[in-house]
């Protein structure tokens, strides 16, 4: 085990590097503030002692550690079976470990069971999410995030839920049940949309590549705007600088334009 102590705004910890794909370098991004600094910024603005912090797609655990030092009390959620182990670890080799229950599930908007496998069921699980570690084929839990809302959140606190899943977003922000459930709980979500993650455009022969992928980023722009009109319903929707949007026609434009990343609040 090679541990690594990270001191930023947030505070101090240790975490470990042996197995942690995303590197030594990574590290010094979180520690200097320069990796997804909104997400970074938001959490510092919105997370405290009197918070639940959901981290949907938590990866090696960075923003679960950035909230527990705040004082949170974190639910950590990552479907692959490598990463979450670094997860664990770096929970494990600090002292605020009993804030975080760390969970290895997939989440969408129903509960299930499915195969851990690329190709399978992109739209809960993105075959962008499966790596060298994960090539072999193995059952894993689907858990509805109502569920998982309705068992966390403890009436009287605030909700905040990070969601970065490389496009399993969509089945879930698509069901009116799902928008229903977080704006009875008030939630705020630090939203990441992957557009196209789970449904990739083909590479087709003889140039016809350009035409799939005109069709596909169609496709992208009109689900972007039906989503988002759906969400506009029961939430504020905000850029990462509290910026409001205050339509999916532009959320639309946004997301051509590379603009990826959302504050979405269901506060009255």
């Amino acid at each position: 085990m090679v541990v690594r102590s990270v001191k930023n705004r947030f505070g101090n910890y240790k975490v470990e590097l042996i197995d942690d794909l995303y590197g030594d370098s990574w590290w010094d991004e979180i520690e200097n503030g320069t990796y997804e600094p909104d997400t970074m910024a938001l959490i510092g603005l919105f997370v405290n002692g009197n918070t639940d912090f959901i981290d949907v797609g938590a990866a090696n655990g960075a923003m679960s550690i950035l909230s527990a030092n705040l004082g949170a009390k974190v639910l950590a959620i990552e479907a692959a079976p490598g990463i979450y182990g670094v997860a664990k670890t770096n929970f494990e080799l600090n002292t605020f470990k009993h804030k975080i229950d760390i969970r290895n599930i997939a989440v969408s908007n129903c509960n299930s069971e499915i195969h851990f496998a690329a190709g399978r069921h992109n739209k809960v699980l993105s075959s962008i999410v499966f790596n060298s570690q994960d090539k072999f084929e193995e059952s894993i839990q689907v858990v509805s995030l109502i569920n998982l809302v309705e068992e966390f959140h403890i009436s009287g606190r605030d909700l905040v839920l990070k969601i970065d899943i490389e496009g399993a977003e969509w089945k879930i922000l698509k069901d009116l049940d799902v928008l229903e459930c977080l704006k009875r709980h008030q939630a705020r979500i630090l939203l990441a949309i992957h557009p196209g993650f789970y449904r990739p455009y083909k590479r087709l022969p003889l140039g016809l590549t350009v035409v799939s992928k005109f069709f596909w980023q169609i496709h992208n722009l009109v689900e972007t705007y039906f989503v988002f009109k759906k969400i506009e319903s029961f939430a504020c929707v905000q850029r990462t600088s509290l910026d409001r949007v205050k339509s999916p026609k532009k959320v639309s434009a946004l997301m051509l334009g590379g603009y990826f990343e959302y504050l979405i609040s269901f506060k009255s």
